[in-house]
């Protein structure tokens, strides 16, 4: 009876065991399905940045009404939208950093009492796209400390303007004060270094949020869609909206979708 009993325990235990591991370590959506080793264990080591996608975009609204009064007989409304989205991506040696600027301005002039109205919309647009030879590595350490090492080299800078903006004979040099690509001819290497720090979210019982902080541009909250012991997926998102109700009746939409790959060394 002993025996059976014994083995009945053993039986229990190993059933229930995968159970705990699982419970305890699949956080992120895409975590592996049974692991060993504590999100902690995972986490640590020296990490290299394989790959990041991130836009950002502004959207910036303005309406503005003058009507100083009857006498002046005029109602005119200027209304100007500039639309920002900045791209950045890194296939692991090449970092793309692409930036979208384009602003449409519509003036609208009524003469009291209503005429015709006459208006004038004019849009303008530019595009800056920055290419470097890129690497990143970081270091989790036990203690709670982050350290980054950044190395890049400027390769080339693409301009390109709406209306165009070409560069007369002679005067000028493309990519660089008007449209073109400007290749960088004698190209210097930077390297940054930071130590800062690290920590769980605000839920540190799930472990599914990381926080790092003065490392450069990559401190900031993250959501940790996969935790392997050989790669690291986080993803940061936000939304901000802002209205001004007053006289200007303007409005901004900031939208930011950041997602980076870490690869264990």
């Amino acid at each position: 009876m002993k025996k059976v009993k014994i083995l009945s325990v053993l039986l229990m235990i190993v059933m229930i065991a995968p159970v705990m591991v699982l419970t305890n370590c699949k956080k992120g959506e895409n975590d592996p399905f049974l692991s060993f080793r504590s999100r902690d264990k995972r986490l640590v080591g020296n990490w290299t940045i394989s790959k990041v996608d991130n836009t950002s975009i502004t959207d910036i609204k303005g309406n503005s009404v003058n009507y100083p009064s009857l006498a002046a007989a005029t109602y005119n409304n200027d209304y100007t939208n500039s639309l920002t989205t900045i791209t950045t991506t890194f296939d692991g040696s090449t970092l793309n950093y692409s930036n979208v600027v384009s602003t449409t301005n519509f003036h609208y002039s009524t003469v009291y009492p209503a005429t015709t109205p006459s208006s004038v919309v004019t849009t303008t647009g530019s595009t800056t796209t920055n290419v470097y030879t890129y690497s990143i590595g970081i270091t989790i350490e036990e203690q709670g400390i982050a350290k980054v090492t950044e190395v890049s080299t400027a390769k080339t800078q693409t301009l390109s303007h709406t209306p165009a903006q070409t560069c007369p004979v002679g005067y000028g040099t493309p990519g660089l004060t008007c449209d073109g690509t400007y290749t960088v001819t004698t190209p210097t290497t930077t390297t940054t270094n930071f130590e800062g720090t690290w920590h769980w979210g605000t839920e540190k019982k799930n472990k599914d949020m990381l926080v790092l902080e003065g490392v450069g541009s990559y401190s900031g909250t993250y959501y940790i869609q996969q935790l392997k012991m050989k790669e690291i997926v986080l993803i940061q998102k936000s939304v901000s909206n802002n209205t001004d109700s007053g006289a200007s009746n303007s409005s901004n939409a900031i939208s930011d979708n950041n997602t980076v790959t870490l690869t264990r060394k």
